[in-house]
């Protein structure tokens, strides 16, 4: 029964079908970590550019007050703790995604 051609046909193609689905899978996967590493990026330099110019233009304005709310918010450990580790988590991936 296993010497049949039409079961060794059959079973080719499904190890076919299941190899080609398994590696578009495996290719998108590591497409879609690439971009949100990528969005990460992105939006971790947006922020450090709102910030910078925030401070900026409470200082050309010589809001004082606001510099240092702006300030003491950024000293907040919630804060820094929240930004430092979904960028770790953001590289680790990427690194991940870059060796294989």
């Amino acid at each position: 029964m296993i010497n049949s051609l039409k079961i060794k046909i059959i079973g080719l193609v499904t190890v076919t079908i299941i190899g080609i689905v398994s590696l578009v899978s495996y290719v998108t996967y590591r497409q879609q970590k690439e971009m949100l590493y990528d969005m990460a990026t992105y939006n971790t330099n947006v922020l450090n550019e709102t910030v910078k110019n925030s401070i900026s233009d409470a200082m050309r304005s010589g809001r004082s007050q606001e510099i240092s709310a702006i300030f003491s918010r950024l000293r907040s450990k919630e804060f820094i703790s929240s930004c430092v580790s979904s960028m770790k988590r953001a590289r680790f991936s990427f690194q991940q995604t870059r060796r294989k």
